[in-house]
């Protein structure tokens, strides 16, 4: 088997041996050459000669795990399999044929995974297409800021409102709302819901997500649920806070969040608004095994177990997360209320104010 070298482009110089050979191919079996092709193609190796008599060159050619990419060992192995493929191709034994795409299918599919698995915080999590914003002037709504240390020196933002007082008693209790965005936004984006909510007497708790706007760290679930839950525990305590009346609202993503948080600090009740069953559904759609992911939301758990009244939203246009998981989230909830409305994901709700006439009736409807 010839050993090519090649000065590792892109990979730092470091030695490449892509290793097939069209003889191999030829005399040795077809399979055993693609095999030694994908091999090829993990850059950045280091060859190990299988043994041979003295005096002799290594019988084969092997490499071990790569111990950094680099563009090079990628040229040199895709060619090597480009021709040990061909090879199979030609060959007359349909056994052989069948196996080598069999391979070829196997292989590709655990490439394409294992390339969504190494970037599955940058897709589900894309903070990078959100460009950095500088804090509104808060005190023009009344929303006070609040950081939530994460250790390591970093911290998180949160914002708090309180509702409206509703009669004139200024000591009354009023109910909390924890509300958490979507993978795409900021709590800056959501400003006008906190109002809305205040006007309806409800105080609210929004925590950015690690990583997002001014909050240092990176996002991931267990991250952004240990931050909301420290924020909430603190909010708790304030005087004016009904912990009886604790409701979490989520967003897409954020419908995970909240679910996750309601395993750790039981809410009241829940509203879920174009969310999903549970992130390992999602990945479903794109052939990927659910235990691969970093996030999994088991909002279908959670929903199941919820002995609390559940309000979904959800648009029956919505091309990123179909209505078909809130239908069946409701169909899962012990007392769970489906509202749908004619709007897609991003641009849900289309009739803002129906939607917030449908979260007051369910609020007062719940002794919320």
């Amino acid at each position: 088997v010839n050993a090519y070298t090649t000065p590792g482009w892109g990979g730092g110089g470091t030695d490449i041996r892509a290793l097939a050979g069209a003889r191999l191919a030829r005399k040795s079996g077809r399979i055993v050459a693609m095999g030694l092709g994908l091999v090829g193609m993990l850059p950045g190796g280091t060859p190990v000669g299988l043994p041979a008599r003295a005096g002799q060159r290594p019988l084969i050619w092997l490499v071990k795990p790569p111990a950094r990419w680099g563009v090079g060992g990628v040229v040199w192995g895709v060619h090597w399999f480009v021709m040990a493929r061909n090879e199979a191709r030609r060959s007359r034994n349909w056994r052989q044929r069948l196996m080598g795409w069999a391979v070829l299918l196997v292989v590709g599919y655990v490439l394409y995974a294992g390339a969504l698995f190494v970037m599955q915080d940058r897709v589900v999590w894309p903070r990078h297409m959100i460009p950095a914003v500088d804090a509104p002037s808060l005190n023009a709504y009344g929303i006070e800021q609040m950081w939530v240390d994460i250790g390591g020196g970093e911290r998180v933002e949160a914002w708090y409102l309180r509702g409206r007082v509703v009669g004139g008693d200024v000591n009354q209790k009023r109910p909390l709302v924890v509300m958490a965005h979507g993978n795409a936004e900021l709590i800056d984006d959501h400003i006008n819901r906190m109002l809305n909510y205040r006007d309806l007497g409800v105080s609210s708790l929004m925590v950015e997500y690690r990583g997002y706007g001014r909050s240092d760290g990176s996002p991931g679930q267990r991250g952004i649920v240990d931050d909301t839950a420290r924020a909430l525990e603190l909010v708790l305590e304030r005087p004016e806070v009904d912990r009886a009346r604790l409701i979490y609202h989520g967003r897409s993503i954020g419908g995970g969040v909240m679910c996750a948080l309601a395993e750790r600090i039981e809410p009241s009740g829940m509203i879920l608004e174009s969310s999903f069953t549970s992130a390992a559904g999602m990945a479903k759609r794109f052939g990927v095994p659910g235990f691969l992911l970093n996030s999994p939301f088991r909002n279908d758990r959670v929903v199941k177990g919820f002995a609390g009244p559940i309000l979904l939203l959800h648009g029956t246009g919505d091309e990123i997360i179909p209505v078909e998981h809130s239908r069946k989230l409701k169909a899962m909830a012990k007392h769970g209320t489906l509202i749908e409305q004619d709007a897609g994901h991003n641009d849900y709700p289309r009739d803002a104010a129906k939607m917030w006439e449908d979260i007051e009736g369910w609020l007062v409807a719940e002794g919320l």
